[in-house]
């Protein structure tokens, strides 16, 4: 297989070019778009809270299968989902399959309590504030969900730190090299790489 160059891309536009891969997971007939970090520091794929729920992935039975995970914004806790993995070729008109093992970061039942009575006192305030005739109580209560608004991204904001497609996702390649033409400029850097013959490439009907 030829090699694909793809350019340092920034898809959160904050000025931060980064070896990103468009890529798709899917499990059954429910897909998710999003772009993944190529970082070889991670021994594995990781995923967010919030695309493991919108591809449906099997939530866990028990607390046995909620493991603790360091080193990715912090410390979180995640379980381990076998989940299909598409990588586009826009050129080439289709995509590669890979089955990957994955770790879905996921909140333990300590914090899911925590996010639940959140949202429940949010919302309670909310219809509070629909009535309050008082400007002073309106901003009193607003300031209230505010505060409550901000504990919640502040903890469910660990379980959303990005996809990350660690060592083990290599191994679907022949190779995956960078090149750094500017330290000033990652603009102008790009990787290349070679999927491996094996893997299962299908063309997309237009």
């Amino acid at each position: 297989m030829a090699t694909t160059r793809v350019p340092y891309t920034d898809p959160v536009n904050n000025s931060k070019y980064r070896p990103y891969l468009e890529v798709v997971f899917c499990r059954g007939k429910l897909e998710y778009q999003t772009f993944g970090l190529i970082d070889s520091g991670a021994d594995v794929v990781s995923i967010p809270f919030s695309v493991g729920r919108n591809i449906g992935l099997s939530v866990p039975t028990t607390d046995n299968e909620i493991k603790p995970l360091c080193g990715i914004g912090g410390s979180s806790t995640y379980v381990e989902r076998d989940c299909h993995i598409f990588l586009p070729h826009h050129k080439l008109g289709g995509r590669w399959e890979f089955i990957e093992k994955v770790c879905w970061l996921y909140p333990c039942a300590n914090v899911l309590k925590k996010l639940k009575e959140l949202e429940e006192k949010y919302s309670r305030f909310y219809e509070i504030s629909q009535t309050a005739p008082d400007p002073q109580y309106q901003k009193a209560i607003q300031q209230i969900m505010k505060d409550y608004l901000h504990e919640y991204r502040d903890l469910s904001n660990i379980y959303e730190s990005g996809v990350l497609l660690g060592r083990s996702f290599f191994n679907n390649f022949n190779f995956i090299q960078f090149c750094h033409r500017s330290n000033k400029d990652e603009s102008k850097c790009f990787f290349g790489y070679s999927v491996r013959n094996d893997k299962k490439f299908k063309k997309i009907k237009s």
